[in-house]
Formats: C-alpha cells, sequence, structure tokens
C-alpha cells in the first residue's frame, strides 16, 4: 500500500489476493469509498485501521484470517452500507465476547449488508444485531456452527428472502438440508 499512498484522491481500492498480512497505510486515502482487501493473510483488525476512512460505504474482508477485531476497528466507519466479513476465524469467544457485537457494531447504524458466512460462530445474535443494526436488510450467517433451531428461531421477527434463494439448492447446517444461503430480512 505504501508505494500508491501518493494517490490520495482514490475513491476504490482492491488490493485483493495480495498476501497483506495487516492493513497499514489506510490513512491517506481519506476519499476511498470501497476497499476490497479479500483473499489475503490478514489476522487483526486495530483500532486505528480505518480511523481516516471516514468515507467507506463497502467494506469486503472475505477469505481471510482474521480472528481479533479491536472493539473500535469500524467505530470511525458511520457511512459503511456493506460489510464481508465471510470466510474469516470468526468464532463467538474471540469476537462477541462479553457482549461485543453491541460494541464493534455501535456505529454501523447504515450497514444494510453484513455476511459473516463461512466463520465459527455458534450463538444467534438476534437481538443485539436487530438493536444496532436497524437498516439491516441482508444477514448472511451461511456455513457456521448455528443448528437448525438456532436458525429458526430468527423466524419470529425476521423473513427470509425468498427471492434470493433457488429450490434446487440447499444448505447442509449439521447434517440437516435447508435452503441454499441464510440471507435473512430483517
Amino acid at each position: 500500500i505504501e508505494q500508491i499512498q501518493s494517490l490520495v484522491h482514490l475513491e476504490k481500492l482492491n488490493v485483493s489476493s495480495n498476501k497483506l498480512t495487516k492493513l497499514l497505510g489506510l490513512a491517506c486515502f481519506t476519499k476511498l469509498n470501497e476497499l476490497q482487501a479479500s483473499n489475503n493473510s490478514i489476522s487483526e483488525l486495530l483500532d486505528q485501521t480505518f480511523e481516516k476512512n471516514i468515507k467507506l460505504t463497502i467494506l469486503n474482508l472475505s477469505k481471510n484470517q482474521i480472528k481479533m477485531m479491536e472493539e473500535s476497528a469500524f467505530d470511525k466507519l458511520t457511512n459503511l452500507k456493506e460489510l464481508d466479513l465471510s470466510s474469516n476465524e470468526l468464532t463467538d469467544s474471540n469476537l462477541f465476547r462479553l457482549n461485543k457485537v453491541e460494541i464493534i457494531f455501535k456505529n454501523q447504524s447504515n450497514l444494510k449488508k453484513l455476511r459473516l458466512s463461512n466463520n465459527k460462530i455458534e450463538k444467534d445474535y438476534k437481538q443485539e444485531l436487530r438493536t444496532v443494526l436497524q437498516k439491516l436488510i441482508e444477514l448472511d450467517l451461511y456455513r457456521n456452527k448455528l443448528d437448525h433451531d438456532q436458525i429458526l428461531s430468527f423466524e419470529s421477527f425476521i423473513q427470509f428472502k425468498a427471492k434470493n434463494i433457488s429450490k434446487d439448492t440447499k444448505l447442509h447446517l449439521h447434517g440437516e438440508s435447508l435452503t441454499e444461503r441464510v440471507l435473512i430480512e430483517l
């Protein structure tokens, strides 16, 4: 990223598939509204990682090795509309411990799409997510460690987005066959 820091007017940046282990040097990109950083080896997100990127609306951190996120990692991203954390190593204990989910997403009131598929999440956070993410229209929890009953428990106040689900594709969750992707509308 150091080689392109002179491009201060950059609005979109794709650093996917570059074997990055950390996201450093983003502070100079104050006009950045989209960051694609998927398929790297990023393992943690620090509080200051995005502090100057307040215009970000799309952030893709999928297919990394993220295990740890500091509580204020997304604090300055109040304009964020899409966040993809799928295919990482997020678990209940390292991400959501002590109701941390409410703290991490507290300033994301504009977030519409949250992708957490292919992680190791075992607890359903429907109450916490509903309280914090009022505008959320898509929540992807595909291939986590949620059981059938936990997914169905969302139905009390969430509707599955049937238009995004193919009749022929299935989700295999703990041996049970459900719909292909768990796209949940709040």
